[in-house]
Parts: C-alpha cells; structure tokens; sequence
C-alpha cells in the first residue's frame, strides 16, 4: 500500500507562519502483512498544541509570555 505522508522540512522563522517550504509530502510503501505486536492505523484529523508551535519556533518563553499576558488581559 502506497500512502502519503507529510514530514517537517524545516523549523519555522522566529515568530513566523509556516510556509510551504516548511514541509515536504513523500509516498511510501507500506508493507501488505502486519506482523504479531503490530498496529496499522490511519489519521483522519491531527492537531498541533501551542507546545509543538512553540518547538517549531524554537521560542517557548515567548509563547508562554505571550499567554500569560493574554489570561490577565482578558480578567
């Protein structure tokens, strides 16, 4: 089975928005049995949590200064 996946290229532009150059789509084959212990599984919807932003980034106190900031500005 043929399957589409999509990796990380790159690491995003400090306080940048991913662009496609960020990412890259290969085809890969998947073998046909599943051994014993084995588990094929198929991901119909995948979120990403400020934390993997931020590791994207590579700026995580920023991020959480940023929320910070925005709690006791919503009080």
């Amino acid at each position: 089975m043929i399957v589409r996946r999509v990796i990380l290229n790159s690491r995003v532009g400090k306080n940048g928005n991913p662009v496609a150059e960020n990412f890259r789509v290969e085809e890969v084959n998947l073998p046909d049995n599943i051994n014993e212990g084995q588990l094929q599984v198929r991901t119909l919807y995948l979120s990403v949590d400020p934390y993997i932003y931020s590791e994207t980034t590579g700026d995580l106190i920023q991020l959480l200064m940023d929320h910070t900031k925005q709690i006791f500005l919503n009080q």
